[in-house]
């Protein structure tokens, strides 16, 4: 689409934690459920109608016998948008369904080697509809955050 230009894209915030290590090693991993969740801000950051869109995903392993953690990992990772002759209704729908489309890859390649280093399997996200994400926010009467 070339009305939003990718002016850049970083890694905010990133956190990897193996609280019982090295404990949890001695046990069955392999048995562990991943719990996800997911969030996207997007604000304002300039008068040349540029954006910061931030797209978070907290995921941790918890042993299915004892539910203690195996791993917690949370990172934020975001892009600079800038749109280009976007009609003022459509704003918000592309900065939290396309915008985080173009990013996901990014973070979901960061959390799958951090797991991998961490000494777990790798962590495999599966793709996130975004457009399932935005409308089931804005039927809970959550406000899509969109400054």
């Amino acid at each position: 689409m070339s009305n939003i230009k990718v002016k850049a894209q970083y890694l905010k915030d990133f956190s990897f934690e193996v609280p019982d290590a090295p404990a949890i090693f001695t046990k069955n991993i392999s048995q562990s459920e991943i719990k996800l969740a997911v969030d996207i801000n997007a604000n304002k950051i300039s008068d040349n109608n540029e954006y910061e869109v931030v797209l978070s995903i907290n995921a941790h392993a918890e042993l299915k016998e004892t539910k203690e953690k195996a791993f917690i990992s949370e990172a934020s990772y975001a892009g600079i948008f800038e749109l280009v002759e976007i009609e003022e209704k459509l704003i918000e729908q592309t900065l939290l369904i396309y915008c985080p489309n173009i990013i996901f890859p990014y973070i979901r390649r960061i959390m799958t080697h951090a797991t991998l280093d961490g000494g777990f399997p790798p962590l495999m996200i599966e793709p996130i509809d975004f457009y399932t994400l935005y409308e089931n926010r804005k039927k809970e009467g959550e406000k899509p955050t969109k400054a």
